[in-house]
């Protein structure tokens, strides 16, 4: 541990490689365990079993290569080159004080063994077409039904549950980007999306959504989009990402937007690159078209609020990263986010947007190969007690 924080069922994410041979059915064998006596949930050996989720498994067994009869130049010997290999990729919960260090070990290779039973707080209630529910003891999200988008965010845990909504215009979703508008092509976000390419991996600590597809009316731009619900904790993990195929001009390329009504939020807060924490009360604020705020697109995290209700909803920045994969340089104007007050309000990321000038009527240029990536953790809250309202969001 790194960052001096106490680490509590942290998920941690790992792929190993099992010699095929010596494990016959992953998801009831493995377990993962550490030594520490100290651990509430310790046996009387001092062994502790860390909850754990397989979430993918993978077999390689190319006979061809498998049986290839490879000898050794100078001895003649047969050459021993591959093993069969089964690859499993799971999630599991580590305990682990500030600055400590602490091996866990994966344990495998008993056919007879029973999948470990394990009872969370997360739950999935599917709906009609893609959408679903997904909640735990400190939030419930409902995922629209066309695109699987954020629609709504219903804060959760000690208090009245309060829901956050946009719900005012076309699709009504909370979460809308990536996006482009390449006239005369429409403005097009991935909320938009009817029938995106749609799988997910659920279990009892991680439910992962993930959908793909052109953008709509875009079969040159690729966007993916995933989210990531944990059991016990009150964070989303959401990532992004967008390439585009051919040379085009836009007037806006974004992400990272976020879009809620003013029924309940009415402050935007953020870190600025000093550390200190800055506020715009949104109601008294610049309204739409002029931009209400811009600070920089790196902002370590950023949040709308409610006083009256002690509530918010954040977005802290995990990655953000720009680029090309022919080698050029990035297609990027000076990003930056900025907030909007309007009907509704909202905050989003411009990677180029000229739309949001003085002079919006200039279309510039983003080079075939340019992708845009991004992974947020999102946290709906309650403010803290003691005199810093946003300490869950900080640490």
């Amino acid at each position: 541990e790194t960052a001096g924080l106490v680490r509590e069922q942290e998920p941690i994410h790992v792929m190993v490689g099992l010699f095929a041979d010596d494990i016959t059915k992953p998801e009831n064998e493995i377990r993962v365990v550490t030594h520490d006596p100290t651990h509430p949930k310790a046996g009387a050996d001092g062994w502790v079993v860390a909850p754990s989720q397989i979430t993918n498994v993978t077999v390689w067994r190319d006979e061809r290569l498998l049986n290839s009869d490879e000898r050794d130049p100078e001895t003649g010997e047969h050459v021993h080159r591959y093993d069969a290999t089964t690859t499993v990729e799971l999630v599991f919960f580590a305990d682990v004080a500030a600055y400590e260090t602490k091996v866990y070990c994966l344990a495998y290779g008993n056919p007879k063994a029973e999948k470990a039973a394990l009872e969370t707080d997360l739950k999935t209630t599917k709906g009609e077409g893609m959408s679903e529910t997904v909640e735990n003891a400190n939030f419930s999200y409902f995922l629209s039904k066309n695109s699987g988008s954020v629609e709504t965010i219903t804060l959760r845990g000690e208090g009245d549950p309060v829901t956050l909504e946009h719900k005012l215009e076309t699709n009504g979703a909370v979460h809308w980007n990536p996006d482009m508008y390449s006239p005369p092509t429409p403005w097009v976000h991935i909320s938009d999306w009817e029938t995106p390419v749609f799988d997910q991996v659920s279990g009892p600590l991680m439910h992962r959504t993930r959908r793909y597809a052109p953008l709509p009316h875009m079969d040159f731009v690729n966007a993916s989009v995933s989210y990531e619900f944990y059991a016990g904790k009150p964070y989303v993990i959401m990532s992004s990402f967008m390439e585009v195929n051919k040379d085009t001009f836009v007037q806006a390329l974004r992400n990272g937007e976020i879009v809620f009504n003013h029924a309940v939020l009415n402050e935007f807060v953020w870190e600025d690159p000093l550390g200190k924490v800055e506020s715009l009360a949104i109601e008294s604020s610049r309204k739409h078209p002029i931009h209400a705020l811009e600070i920089p697109a790196d902002t370590p995290w950023m949040a709308f609020i409610g006083r009256d209700k002690k509530v918010g909803f954040a977005n802290i920045a995990l990655t953000y990263d720009n680029g090309n994969r022919f080698g050029q340089p990035p297609s990027e104007a000076q990003p930056y986010f900025y907030v909007q007050n309007g009907p509704w309000i909202y905050w989003a990321r411009t990677n180029v947007y000229p739309l949001g000038g003085t002079n919006f009527t200039r279309m510039m240029p983003v080079r075939a190969g340019s992708f845009y990536h991004e992974e947020n953790a999102w946290v709906a809250f309650r403010f803290a007690s003691g005199s810093d309202p946003f300490a869950e969001v900080k640490t």
